[in-house]
């Protein structure tokens, strides 16, 4: 299962979240902060799991050729 990382705005924690792509893009909004149980997290991208992520999608995402999703 892939790993999200993201950022607290509330207590500035740092964490991860274990999700399907399925998950994460329904149900993102019940995600909470691991550390203060905040729901006032943003998603810290890095380049690595950008290219995860758009392997998760397969073919429709493809380096260079205008992701459609």
């Amino acid at each position: 299962m892939p790993s999200y990382n993201y950022k607290c705005l509330d207590c500035q924690a740092d964490f991860t979240i274990e999700a399907t792509v399925e998950e994460k893009k329904n149900k993102a909004s019940d995600f909470t902060c691991s550390v203060c149980g905040s729901t006032n997290i943003e998603q810290d991208f890095k380049l690595d799991d950008l290219i995860k992520e758009s392997k998760e999608y397969g073919d429709s995402c493809k380096p260079g050729g205008g992701c459609c999703c």
